[in-house]
């Protein structure tokens, strides 16, 4: 294989990259800073801006549920697209109109939502959970999410906050006191 350098000369709304998804139908969908969400199929980009009706143009979250809604994390809320309409899903919810740092589709087919903030969403629509620091969370910036193989929920924490996991309802914490090497998790992964 070979790399293919891809930037704004090619059609990319914006340089600044903040999260790359793959549909299952071979749709390449880009989130950039300031540049709203891209879409890549076929060889030709389109755009989604707020002209369009994200709530921002900097995305920096996306996943796809099982009904194929391509759900967003933007710097001022979540939005979702169906087809090709932008729905502004946290227009009054005030919980929700900050950044969404990550998003998470679980095996159940339930949707996490990682907030600057405002603790970590589980959706099932049209109801949230919260866990945040009032349920025993080290601080309320999200900044990844994944669910383990064994069904637990790991959080990557920002503000100092290091590594979380939630298993059974229970909530256990690490940070630099415990091993960590930095208390600021960016991005989690499960090896096989």
């Amino acid at each position: 294989g070979r790399f293919e350098k891809i930037t704004e000369d090619s059609g990319l709304s914006s340089n600044k990259i903040s999260e790359v998804y793959e549909s299952p139908d071979g749709t390449i969908w880009i989130g950039t800073e300031r540049g709203g969400l891209n879409k890549f199929k076929d060889g030709k980009f389109s755009r989604f801006t707020v002209q369009d009706g994200l709530s921002d143009n900097s995305i920096f979250s996306i996943a796809e549920d099982k009904e194929g809604k391509l759900w967003l994390g933007t710097g001022t809320g979540l939005d979702y697209l169906e087809g090709n309409r932008v729905v502004n899903y946290s227009k009054g919810i005030k919980a929700l109109s900050d950044r969404i740092h990550c998003l998470l589709i679980d095996y159940e087919g339930l949707l996490w939502i990682g907030s600057e903030g405002n603790g970590l969403f589980k959706m099932r629509d049209p109801k949230f959970t919260v866990y945040g620091e009032t349920e025993g969370l080290p601080r309320d910036d999200i900044w990844s999410v994944l669910e383990a193989r064994d069904g637990s929920i790991w959080m990557g924490l920002g503000e100092g906050g290091g590594l979380a996991r939630m298993k059974n309802g229970k909530i256990q914490s690490w940070s630099t006191k415990n091993g960590l090497p930095d208390n600021e998790v960016l991005s989690l992964y499960e090896t096989k």
